[in-house]
C-alpha cells in the first residue's frame, strides 16, 4: 500500500514550496506526494494532515507562520511527522528552535539536507543528508558553452568571503547573480540549462551566519549537471565525497585561476564533473533520499 504524503509549506508561490520545485518534483512524480499550504493558519496544521500518512513539515524558524509546540504535537498524534531543514548547522543562531525541538521530541524524525552534522539531532531518529535535488531537469546534453559560472546571491560582505571572491574572479565568470527566482515554478528549467552550459562552476560554502560552512544546493546541482565544482577548501561535502577526485577545493581565487590555466582543463573538468555526477546518483539521489526519510 503506497503511503499518502503531504509536503507542508507556508503560502504557494514562495520559492522552495512549489510542487515543480527541484526539491519536491521528484516525490511529487514518484510518490505521489502532495504540496499542502497551510498559510497563515500555522495553529491548525493538524487540520492540513487529516487523512495522510507521513507529514513533511518543510521548516520555517520563525516568524508568523511558525507553528507552536502544540500545533505541532497535534499534527504528530494523526500521522507521522518529519522536519526536514536546510540551514541546521546554524542552528545556534538562525535555527535555535532545533534544540527545543529535539528536548521536547516534536518531530518523528528531523532531516537537515545542508550535510553539516553538527546540530542537535537524536541518534537513531534524525539523520543528515547531502541534496535532494530532482534529476529530471539535467536528464539532456548542452554544449559547454562557459568555461566558469556561478548561481546566487552576491552574499552580504559584512559576514561572506563570497563578494570577495567573486570579485577577484570577474571577467572569468559567467554568472546569474540571483536570489531564490530559480525555484520558483516555471522557471528552473532554465537555470538547470545554464548548470549544464557550465563546464565548472564555483562554490562558497558559507553558511547564512557566515561562522560555519555547510554542502550548498548549487553543489547537488553541479553534480546533476556534470560540472567541475570548485568547493570551498574544508566545506563538508569531503564528508561525502574526495576533493581532487570528485571536485576540486580552493583557498583563495588564485587557485582557482591556476586550475583553468591547466592546459587539459576542459577534458579534466569533464572527467571530473562526470564522476561527481555517478557518485552522486548512486549515493545521494531523492530515491535514497526519501527511503530513508519515510523509514527513519
Amino acid at each position: 500500500m503506497k503511503l499518502r504524503i503531504r509536503i507542508l509549506c507556508t503560502c504557494p508561490g514562495q520559492p522552495n514550496t512549489m510542487a515543480d520545485s527541484p526539491m519536491w518534483s521528484w516525490a511529487v512524480r514518484e510518490l505521489d506526494a502532495q504540496v499542502w499550504y497551510y498559510g497563515n493558519r500555522p495553529e491548525r496544521l493538524d487540520e492540513v494532515v487529516d487523512g495522510c500518512d507521513v507529514a513533511v513539515y518543510s521548516a520555517v524558524m520563525g516568524g508568523p507562520c511558525m507553528p507552536s509546540l502544540e500545533a505541532f504535537k497535534r499534527a504528530k498524534a494523526k500521522c507521522r511527522l518529519v522536519c526536514l531543514t536546510c540551514d541546521a548547522s546554524d542552528w545556534r543562531e538562525v535555527s535555535p528552535l532545533m534544540e527545543t525541538w529535539r528536548d521536547n521530541d516534536v518531530f518523528d524524525a528531523v532531516v537537515n539536507i545542508d550535510g553539516n552534522p553538527d546540530w542537535p539531532q537524536r541518534p537513531g531518529k534524525d539523520f543528515t543528508w547531502c541534496g535532494l535535488f530532482d534529476p529530471k531537469p539535467y536528464d539532456k546534453v548542452l554544449p559547454r558553452v562557459r568555461r566558469l559560472g556561478y548561481n546566487g546571491a552576491g552574499g552580504d560582505p559584512r559576514a561572506h568571503k563570497r563578494p570577495g571572491i567573486l570579485k577577484a574572479l570577474a571577467g572569468l565568470l559567467d554568472p546569474i547573480i540571483v536570489g531564490d527566482y530559480a525555484l520558483v515554478a516555471g522557471k528552473y528549467q532554465q537555470y538547470a540549462d545554464y548548470m549544464l552550459g557550465c563546464r565548472a562552476v564555483v562554490n562558497t560554502a558559507w553558511n547564512g551566519s557566515g561562522k560555519r560552512m555547510h554542502v550548498k544546493g548549487r553543489c547537488n546541482e553541479a553534480a546533476l549537471a556534470g560540472c567541475l565544482l570548485f568547493e570551498t577548501k574544508g566545506s563538508p561535502l569531503n564528508l561525502y565525497f574526495d576533493p581532487k577526485v570528485d571536485y576540486c577545493e580552493y583557498e583563495s581565487p588564485e587557485q582557482i585561476k591556476d586550475y583553468l590555466n591547466w592546459s587539459t582543463f576542459d577534458e579534466t573538468a569533464e572527467l571530473i564533473g562526470q564522476r561527481f555526477r555517478e557518485k552522486m546518483a548512486r549515493l545521494y539521489g531523492p530515491e535514497r533520499f526519501w527511503q530513508q526519510v519515510l523509514a527513519a
